[in-house]
């Protein structure tokens, strides 16, 4: 290998430096995305409220079980849909009359496991989708079905 063709030392990369540089900017990307989501969510850090919490996109937010402290800040956050995947059983109290005094709209839709999810299933939880197309939804569900 001649002398050209070896990297000199200012152009040699420091793997700690460079790592070290990721992993700070992927914490910024991180960041700033978190600070978008809270931007849009009139001010409410819906992270902070929500275990689990998970966000496909910008208008789904995909949480647990609710109370009256999560339905009011979803409603803050300005959700205008409330899916409830929860079977009836495992319901706390009365989400639906929380829901709609919040001032959003609520379809339950229980799906108790994958061995529930069938094609009649699906196809109503596509309409309820489809009738809201746009607006921000939370879907509310249990462990076992977001897994």
């Amino acid at each position: 290998m001649t002398s050209q063709n070896m990297p000199s030392e200012e152009n040699a990369i420091d793997v700690d430096q460079t790592d070290s540089s990721i992993a700070t900017n992927t914490v910024a990307a991180n960041d700033s995305g978190a600070n978008i989501h809270v931007s849009a969510d009139n001010g409410v850090d819906l992270a902070d409220i929500f275990e689990p919490y998970f966000r496909p996109d910008a208008n789904t937010i995909v949480c647990g079980a609710l109370d009256d402290e999560k339905v009011a800040a979803l409603a803050k956050a300005g959700v205008e849909l409330v899916i409830n995947l929860q079977p009836d059983d495992e319901l706390s109290f009365d989400e639906a009359s929380a829901v709609e005094q919040a001032g959003m709209h609520y379809e339950q839709l229980p799906i108790s496991g994958a061995k529930e999810l069938k094609q009649l299933k699906i196809l109503a939880f596509d309409n309820v989708l489809r009738q809201y197309h746009g607006k921000k939804k939370s879907l509310c569900t249990v462990g076992q079905v977001i897994e």
